[in-house]
């Protein structure tokens, strides 16, 4: 009897969970007929088989929920006989648990009915039975959306017992997709899955969200250092993140002033600044490096790398800054030459000798290292002979050559006169050129030298060059004298075939006859401006003449020359005053003129004469035992010694300033 309790109480509660809240229509699910009455358990059997739902009237206005699928015992349904059979769809898989099917839009409610009236119970018999019920349609376990709308009344339930209806259950919301009944609840071993799919989804979250949070980051490190070195980037070991171009610059400056290098040679040492190496840094191309953008990642902020100081240098300046350092003259290599005795017009050869250098190579390798950062320590560097690039017995034989070259006779002549040029006129014509690699001094013949010289040469020995006029002319464009009256004369006219014969005479070393041809040429008149720079400090000439202190000084420019006292004109026949210049010269002239009272006058020799106004000029006065007053015919007497200066210091068109 305890069982069968237990079995009624567990039908009402499956009634309760399988009838929709506020449906207020019997339904009845028949299952498979009781077993023969007799027994206990025949009895708890029939009770489990049996199910009435039966719910109070809800109001009208309410709709009714549509049926939902209810769950089939263990044990297969009968139908009852007299019931019709009824089309049942296909099951239809247990869809997700966290996937919903859309419900329908609910319809309205249909017209209440009531209820059938109850049958009468019949008296109570010992032990639990249930009497026979009338067959009623069977309500299959089908998905709402799929069945038309309707109710199957089935008729009451007669139970031995006391029935209390059910409270409704709300009923779950089934997931199973249209056309399909929904798959009975599944045991807690299968919901496994569905943790570990959503620890799963999470996880995946998580990482998107991760994804994101380093993308952002990356996009604004990446604009963050634009233009600037990347996180991580190192310049010869120092860290440079973030630096501009010109921050770049400045650190670069400082590793490279703090770059030296000790060396050792035979226990003399000496440090070496990278200028002292010759070695330079490419900065432009260091920071072009850092600052790269063209590769294929340059979004990306992050760089670790470390970047070695571009070092420009070469081996061989290396060695030699080293060894002009490390030894003095006598051990260094010295190159035999080749020298011109000016006396005797002849070339000789200087001895040279082998020398002592080192092997620059470790200097090199540290160089790498420091581009680096690295440290290094100091340098031992080994000797070793250095040959001299050019021996002696090179530098003889190209003296030898060019002496050759020299002594060869080269002639010319024209229709009245001939020349045959000196061996002092063609040495200065030989050049050589040193070539230490190959130990050879190369003799050849300056063609410049020879084009440059050698027509003035024939011109002044074979022709009669003209003489030009030259007329002087004051600053202020006043004619002051004529230098040079001009003279027509002669002019060689083959000048550029003599210069090529000579080149290939003296490259061959064989002597030359060659003829000249000479033409009548006339003389040109130049006109010259002297003086001008007065005002500056070793400027033009000019002399000032003071009579009041009978001073003349010589200037050249502002710069003080020399002084002398003179003798100016007397009372009765002045000296002019004014700025002239000098416009003629003569080292001895006969003066003549007349005295004060109408006398004629005659002064034969006066010597060192400079006239520079008319009849006035500077000149010596050696009647005259003193100096200092006025006393002359309007020239300026000076001693002899003076005027002789003078005359010779002062060309034509030298000014001449006369003042009190």
């Amino acid at each position: 009897m305890k069982g069968a309790a237990l079995a009624a109480a567990q039908a009402q509660a499956d009634i309760q969970r399988t009838t929709p809240p506020g449906d207020t229509t019997p339904r009845v699910r028949v299952a498979k007929p009781a077993e023969p009455a007799g027994t206990e358990d025949t009895l708890v059997h029939a009770r489990l088989q049996a199910a009435v739902v039966v719910a109070s009237t809800p109001p009208a206005e309410t709709a009714a929920p549509r049926p939902v699928p209810v769950s089939v015992p263990p044990k297969a349904i009968e139908p009852h006989p007299a019931a019709a059979p009824t089309p049942t769809a296909a099951p239809r898989p247990l869809t997700q648990a966290f996937t919903t099917a859309p419900r329908p839009a609910a319809t309205p409610a249909p017209a209440a009915t009531a209820p059938r009236p109850a049958a009468p119970v019949a008296p109570a018999e010992p032990g639990p039975t249930i009497r026979p019920i009338a067959p009623a349609p069977l309500v299959e376990s089908v998905h709402p959306q799929n069945i038309p709308e309707r109710t199957y009344t089935a008729p009451p339930v007669q139970f031995a017992t006391p029935y209390t209806p059910a409270q409704p259950v709300k009923p779950a919301v089934s997931s199973a997709p249209p056309n399909k009944p929904s798959s009975p609840r599944p045991s807690s071993s299968r919901r496994v899955p569905r943790r570990r799919h959503r620890v799963l989804a999470g996880f995946l979250v998580a990482l998107l969200v991760l994804a994101l949070s380093g993308a952002t980051g990356v996009a604004m490190a990446a604009n963050r250092y634009g233009g600037q070195a990347k996180l991580g980037t190192t310049i010869a070991g120092t860290p440079v993140t973030g630096q501009t171009q010109d921050e770049l610059t400045a650190t670069i400056q400082q590793l490279t002033s703090d770059l030296n290098l000790t060396v050792s040679v035979e226990g003399k040492q000496h440090t070496f600044s990278m200028k002292d190496l010759g070695v330079t840094v490419d900065t432009a191309k260091t920071i072009a490096d850092v600052l790269d953008t063209d590769g294929r990642f340059s979004w990306w902020p992050f760089r670790f790398k470390d970047f070695p100081l571009e070092l420009t240098y070469t081996k061989d300046a290396v060695q030699q800054a080293v060894a002009n350092t490390m030894f003095g003259d006598d051990q260094k290599a010295l190159d035999a030459t080749i020298e011109l005795d000016e006396s005797t017009s002849t070339f000789m050869s200087v001895s040279g000798h082998d020398g002592t250098t080192v092997d620059a190579s470790p200097v090199s390798d540290a160089l790498t290292k420091l581009a680096d950062g690295k440290t290094v320590d100091t340098i031992q560097l080994a000797t070793t002979v250095l040959p001299a690039g050019i021996q002696d017995s090179a530098a003889d034989a190209a003296a030898a050559t060019a002496n050759n070259m020299v002594s060869q006779k080269y002639s010319f002549s024209s229709d009245k006169k001939s020349y045959t040029l000196k061996a002092s006129e063609v040495a200065p014509w030989v050049s050589f050129t040193a070539d230490s690699k190959q130990g050879l001094i190369g003799v050849a013949v300056d063609a410049t030298s020879v084009s440059d010289q050698l027509p003035d040469i024939l011109n002044s020995h074979v022709a009669s060059p003209p003489v030009d006029k030259r007329v002087l002319y004051s600053p202020e464009g006043n004619q002051i004298a004529v230098e040079s009256w001009g003279q027509s004369g002669t002019v060689v006219s083959n000048t550029d075939a003599a210069v090529a014969a000579m080149q290939e005479a003296m490259t061959s070393a064989t002597p030359l006859k060659f003829t000249l041809t000479t033409k009548s040429q006339s003389f040109s008149t130049q006109k010259i401006t002297v003086g001008g720079a007065y005002d500056k400090p070793n400027g033009s000439k000019w002399i000032d003449v003071n009579q009041k202190t009978f001073k003349v000084t010589l200037y050249k420019g502002t710069t003080f020359v020399k002084q002398f006292t003179c003798v100016t004109g007397a009372p009765a026949t002045p000296s002019s005053n004014g700025t002239f210049y000098i416009s003629r010269k003569f080292t001895a002239v006969t003066m003549v003129g007349r005295n004060s009272n109408g006398t004629s006058y005659v002064s034969p020799n006066v010597p060192w004469t400079s006239f520079y106004h008319n009849g006035e000029a500077l000149h010596g006065a050696p009647w005259r035992s003193s100096f200092g007053y006025r006393a002359s015919h309007g020239c300026i007497n000076l001693p002899v010694s003076a005027a002789k200066f003078i005359y010779d210091w002062a060309p034509l068109g030298t000014r001449v300033v006369v003042h009190w």
